[in-house]
């Protein structure tokens, strides 16, 4: 945080996704800042690689047909490792 003014922000009521109304100005005192070291990350990556080669099959041919250039990435990615359990 740095050590200016708070930036205003407009009081106005909210809905909650509860569907009562909460005032938005009476929660920003509970908002609070912090700093963190990460000393660590342990990242897991699946593609469907714990399913049957069937199943794993089918999710490439998914992959391909969206239209998206990452999903095609994603299912060349997935049919060039295929079966490396």
């Amino acid at each position: 945080m740095s050590g200016g003014a708070r930036s205003e922000v407009p009081k106005q009521d909210k809905p909650s996704p509860h569907g009562s109304l909460i005032k938005l100005d009476a929660m920003l005192g509970a908002i609070v800042a912090f700093r963190m070291i990460i000393e660590r990350i342990d990242p897991k990556f699946k593609l469907s690689q714990n399913r049957s080669a069937e199943d794993e099959h089918r999710v490439i041919g998914e992959l391909r047909v969206e239209g998206f250039s990452d999903a095609e990435a994603r299912a060349h990615w997935m049919a060039s490792h295929a079966g490396e359990r």
